[in-house]
């Protein structure tokens, strides 16, 4: 089982909110390492997640859909996602897909 790495994480996201907004392919780079380091572990992703702010939720927002799927689309974490999510009613996650 591959563990959380927050630290790294914390680091993409930084990154991601600074990259140029048409750079799709540093984007989708960027997502891919993040959905790695996200690990397996759920109940650490939920952890994790619960701990950022909007504006990092939202670049993480753009893998829930993938998380969710290397989670087998676990009601427990669209359960949380959507508890976490629920202090911001004005954005769209996206959770439908999840």
């Amino acid at each position: 089982m591959q563990e959380i790495n927050t630290n790294k994480l914390r680091e993409l996201i930084k990154k991601r909110d600074t990259l140029h907004p048409l750079d799709d392919y540093g984007a989708a780079e960027i997502r891919e390492k993040m959905l790695y380091y996200c690990g397996n572990n759920e109940k650490d992703i939920i952890e994790f997640l619960s701990t950022l702010n909007l504006n990092d939720l939202e670049w993480m927002g753009e893998i829930f859909e993938d998380i969710s799927i290397k989670l087998n689309k676990s009601k427990t974490f669209k359960k949380a996602l959507e508890e976490i999510t629920s202090k911001y009613p004005h954005v769209d996650f996206c959770l439908q897909y999840c």
